[in-house]
């Protein structure tokens, strides 16, 4: 059985660096790790530095994060998502949906969060 981030990590090191700086060290598992999380100062390290960072030996819980064999999956989610289609074609189908203001058409370049999101807009909602 395999592991699956449910938030992506670089979500979670995004909000270490704007506390800690490029660099920072997590403990995984009992080894102490060191993260170098900017392009910038990764290069210098590995091109100036390589000596140091080449002998290391691999941490088991990396081995184990990075070489994953797939995702679990959940026995229910193929009920779920059928049911999540057959209740929005159900809608389709009992209501017309409508831009309340056809001039000012929704942003299709949406605002990055935890996920892609849309901006914001108004819709009018009439049964059929």
């Amino acid at each position: 059985m395999s592991w699956r981030a449910i938030v992506p990590v670089h979500i979670f090191l995004t909000a270490l660096v704007d506390i800690y700086g490029s660099i920072f060290r997590l403990f995984v598992g009992k080894h102490m790790v060191v993260f170098i999380n900017d392009f910038e100062t990764l290069k210098d390290a590995m091109v100036n530095y390589a000596e140091v960072f080449s002998d290391r030996p691999d941490l088991p819980e990396i081995i184990l994060i990075s070489k994953r064999k797939g995702r679990r999956v959940c026995l229910g989610e193929q009920l779920a998502k059928m049911e999540v289609f057959l209740m929005f074609v159900n809608l389709l189908q009992t209501f017309i949906f409508r831009l309340s203001d056809e001039t000012n058409k929704p942003s299709l370049k949406g605002r990055f969060g935890l996920t892609l999101a849309p901006f914001p807009f108004n819709v009018t909602i009439s049964s059929r």
